[in-house]
């Protein structure tokens, strides 16, 4: 079983936005985004990229299951109603 380390993207703002300080904080551990490899940036901007496409297709999901409900209720609402059978 692969065991994934945890990941915490945090942007530091100084004085003014060429003072703006990026560090990824892994495991614990953190680092200062401007000293990671180029091939270690891509790998993270991949991981935000990720990471925010499955926040938007939960939403779309949540949105979907709603819209499901409700059409469930609705379609129950305009059952003809039974008798009870013995």
């Amino acid at each position: 079983m692969t065991t994934y380390k945890t990941f915490n993207l945090i942007t530091i703002m100084g004085n003014n936005m060429s003072d703006k300080k990026e560090m990824i904080t892994i495991d614990g551990v953190e680092y200062k985004m401007s000293e990671l490899s180029k091939e270690c940036r891509a790998e993270v901007q991949s991981l935000q990229f990720t990471e925010l496409m499955i926040q938007r297709l939960t939403a779309e999901i949540a949105v979907a299951t709603t819209a499901s409900n409700a059409y469930k209720k609705a379609i129950s609402d305009s059952l003809p109603i039974q008798s009870a059978q013995h």
